[in-house]
């Protein structure tokens, strides 16, 4: 392993240990590192993985309750459908159906149009599901399908991911 920086690091003083390949000499000491590095990853991605989904076990009691009188009151204020689903972008670009309590007037059939800030197709009802976050509770549903996670970038619309990369 290379030491990199000895004055002045990020913690004072002390040496970093980032991987550079071939820098110290030592093919077998590199590849030793890679694979420490590779291990901790794997080791991460898995008790991410745990905490997504203990998270939502412990939340699901509630979740499942809230979403249900949403749903209810949805329908009764403003008809069906109760769910919104779109396609989403997520990890390695993988393409998922992301699902939300609707917060908007049903649009026409093929009538794609990005939210504005005081966008009238809003309902009252859907602006305090927005404000309240309560909307985005059926997506608990994506993370126990391994889509998404609690923690992470926000997967983002196949039209604006092709459109930024």
């Amino acid at each position: 392993m290379s030491k990199s920086c000895t004055a002045g690091g990020r913690y004072g003083g002390e040496t970093s240990s980032r991987i550079q390949p071939g820098a110290s000499g030592n093919a077998q000491g590199d590849a030793d590192a890679l694979r420490r590095s590779v291990e901790s990853r794997r080791l991460y991605v898995r008790v991410k993985r745990v905490t997504d989904l203990a998270s939502v076990l412990l939340a699901s009691p509630a979740a499942l309750i809230t979403i249900g009188f949403c749903a209810l009151v949805i329908v009764l204020l403003m008809g069906r459908p109760v769910f919104f689903v779109q396609d989403r972008v997520g990890r390695d670009g993988r393409v998922f159906r992301m699902v939300k309590l609707r917060t908007m007037r049903v649009r026409p059939r093929g009538e794609c149009l990005a939210t504005a800030k005081n966008d009238h197709r809003i309902t009252p009802l859907g602006k305090f599901l927005r404000r309240s976050y309560l909307d985005e509770l059926p997506q608990l549903w994506n993370i126990v399908q391994g889509d998404r996670t609690l923690i992470g970038p926000r997967p983002e619309q196949p039209d604006l991911v092709e459109r930024y990369i």
